[in-house]
């Protein structure tokens, strides 16, 4: 929302034909969605909404470009505000505060020179711009997520691919009072979303898996133990692309979106999962 008024921002990322694509704005009139604003990307894979005081801005990341653009709200619209070199292949961003001061992390899937190695990136608004504060190993990142837990934030990069094989951990780091350090590994298998969420009390940890080297294909749910994140509960996906969380008449549900099963077929479902306690 901005300024009282609802507003959708689509990523296109194909068309069949090409990734030069216009993402696109849309604006609510009272009864449906209105074009209000196409931008131009290059196989979109993220749109991230976010605001720093009274300011509001957008950054998108692009599959194949070696940037990250980020746009801010002005006379009613988008306009290019920086051009972040991200280091590679910008697969997804995060924004958060931490005592007052905000940040963007980039999940980079990959680069020429580092391959899938390539490192993530954080960078801490100036007062006029961003400005780049750390690397961080990755491999093959995907998507990033950032949660509090206590007062302590932590950063979790989705590890899909390490060069040779898709059974590789992903990785959570964990601010330190100045940088991000790392804080814990965690067993992944082509990890392609992350989910931070909380219930009853508890903070856990959803990651879509989506290419097993087994083929076992199962999502996993972490839960943080007040010292590490331990495994929760297992659940069989077919290469699932990415999950949310949300709350009704007091039950938590999980939902987790399927992409495709072991004959190959993409018209499969996706599914809802839900309990009064607890997903088991």
């Amino acid at each position: 929302m901005i300024s009282d008024k609802h507003y959708l921002a689509v990523a296109n990322r194909l068309n069949g034909a090409t990734h030069q694509l216009n993402s696109v704005i849309y604006r609510w009139n009272g009864h449906e969605f209105v074009t209000l604003q196409d931008i131009s990307t290059n196989s979109a894979t993220s749109l991230n909404f976010f605001k720093i005081q009274q300011e509001v801005f957008l950054a998108v990341t692009n599959a194949y470009g070696k940037s990250a653009v980020i746009y801010k709200w002005k006379d009613n619209q988008f306009e290019k505000f920086q051009k972040i070199g991200t280091g590679g292949a910008g697969h997804a961003s995060t924004a958060f505060v931490i005592n007052n001061e905000t940040f963007i992390a980039f999940a980079n899937r990959y680069n020429s020179q580092q391959g899938h190695a390539a490192h993530s990136t954080v960078f801490k608004w100036s007062g006029n711009s961003f400005v780049k504060l750390q690397s961080l190993q990755t491999y093959g990142a995907l998507d990033v997520k950032s949660f509090n837990i206590n007062g302590d934030t932590f950063l979790a990069f989705a590890n899909f691919y390490n060069g040779r094989n898709y059974n590789t951990d992903s990785f959570i780091y964990k601010w330190d009072g100045s940088k991000f350090v790392l804080f814990q590994y965690i067993p992944t298998y082509g990890a392609v979303a992350l989910h931070p969420f909380v219930m009853c009390g508890q903070t856990f940890l959803g990651v879509a898996n989506n290419n097993d080297d087994s083929q076992r294909y199962k999502s996993v749910i972490y839960q943080y133990s007040g010292q590490q994140f331990i495994q929760y509960q297992e659940i069989s996906t077919q290469r699932a692309r990415d999950m949310t969380s949300f709350e009704y008449n007091g039950h938590t549900y999980l939902a987790i979106a399927n992409f495709q099963n072991n004959d190959k077929k993409f018209n499969i479902n996706s599914a809802l999962y839900g309990s009064k306690i607890d997903l088991r």
